[in-house]
């Protein structure tokens, strides 16, 4: 649970970015999110979203700053 949390809060905040939006050409949904995760070979949620993030990385750049270094597992 906290670790889904810490996803929804890192995707909040790069949806309020426009970094994507103006990257990709369409707005950063909920279901992109989960498509984009559902991708990632393995791991936890947050193993998952900081590999989609450094994807974005490699392709566009300015990304790196929604990558999760560490999270609290409450």
């Amino acid at each position: 649970m906290g670790q889904s949390r810490v996803v929804v809060r890192q995707a909040v905040d790069l949806d309020d970015s426009g970094l994507y939006e103006a990257d990709v050409g369409h707005e950063l949904t909920n279901d992109v999110v989960i498509e984009e995760l559902s991708d990632a070979p393995h791991g936890t949620p947050p193993d998952r979203w900081n590999w989609w993030i450094g994807s974005l990385e490699v392709a566009y750049g300015g990304y790196g700053q929604f990558g999760i270094r560490r999270y609290r597992d409450d």
